[in-house]
């Protein structure tokens, strides 16, 4: 149904079939208008019951979710998109801020702004306007696969998982959730392939990582050393790790420890050029002397690269392709 307009108001794109209507294609907003009983097993059907019955049985937690639906909003924002997909983006980005301006804390709004940001490789902004329209409505599906797609060349794993995740549990979009499923398979066989952990234990590298770089950017070497010594004790070959340990032992000035590490790290990458660099500086100072901070750290996800060569994490994504959700 790439350009097929809603059968019902003939102004909006036709997102979904009608099982009711003789499976036509209709747009959300007649989808909303139409919806009753008679839905029975329509995803889109279930996931409205399940967000209004989760409203109604926790309205202390829930409150936060309760949205204003605003059609003619939504038609507009379907309108914009419509033109952004017919090839249009400049003129549809304009007119989609026009609207943010009037509407800025609207979901369908917000996930509009996404798109238009995604579609020109502003990826950080793309995924600060799909978070703000999920925190709206958490059952919007596209944003949340949207914000995989970005989390994907923004190189964060975390990320992709987290959101795929979302897609999935939220349902309502039968194509996008087994795309997610999908999705997910290959970066866990991918990351079990290169390094033999699991997704969720790759994950849990990556936090006990984060806490060990802010601990050395926070000069608390001795945190950092033990932090990145445990994710090395399941991952050792993570060459970010090696080399980052080599700056916390230089930082509590035990050289001859730092130069073992960043020695492993070029063991493990020969062409890991910032090890290569801080190795020459550590060198240089005697056993005892601390490190004056002036080293080049890196952290877990925007890894490395050197000419010509592909990055671990870009290695690791880069079986997942290309797809955005209009």
């Amino acid at each position: 149904m790439a350009k097929e307009k809603c059968q019902l108001c003939g102004q909006s794109k036709a997102k979904r079939k009608c099982k009711v209507k003789g499976d036509i294609g209709i747009c959300p907003v007649c989808c909303s208008k139409l919806r009753s009983d008679g839905c029975g097993d329509c995803t889109y059907y279930e996931a409205s019951i399940r967000y209004h019955s989760e409203k109604s049985e926790k309205p202390q937690r829930e409150r936060h979710f309760i949205t204003p639906i605003n059609p003619e909003i939504d038609e507009e924002c379907d309108r914009i998109l419509s033109m952004v997909e017919s090839g249009h983006l400049s003129r549809g980005e304009n007119l989609m801020r026009e609207l943010y301006k009037k509407y800025p804390n609207y979901h369908t709004v917000l996930y509009g702004m996404g798109v238009c940001c995604a579609l020109q490789e502003k990826f950080e902004e793309a995924v600060g306007f799909f978070k703000r329209a999920v925190a709206i409505f958490p059952y919007l599906t596209e944003a949340h696969f949207n914000m995989a797609m970005a989390y994907i060349k923004l190189g964060d794993i975390a990320g992709v998982v987290k959101a795929f995740r979302e897609v999935i549990r939220v349902g309502g979009d039968k194509a996008l959730v087994s795309e997610a499923k999908r999705r997910l398979d290959d970066l866990d066989k991918t990351v079990r392939k290169l390094n033999g952990l699991s997704l969720d234990a790759f994950l849990k590298n990556s936090e006990t990582f984060g806490e060990a770089f802010e601990a050395l950017q926070n000069h608390q070497f001795a945190l950092a050393i033990g932090l990145f010594r445990r994710v090395l004790s399941t991952d050792p070959k993570h060459v970010q790790s090696w080399g980052n340990l080599g700056l916390a032992y230089a930082g509590i000035g035990e050289r001859s420890r730092a130069l073992e590490c960043l020695d492993k790290a070029l063991e493990l990458d020969p062409d890991y050029e910032i090890a290569a660099v801080n190795r020459i500086g550590i060198e240089k100072m005697r056993e005892g002397e601390r490190l004056e901070w002036k080293m080049d750290s890196v952290d877990y996800y925007r890894d490395y690269k050197v000419r010509g060569k592909k990055s671990y994490i870009a290695e690791i994504l880069g079986n997942l392709g290309d797809f955005l959700k209009k």
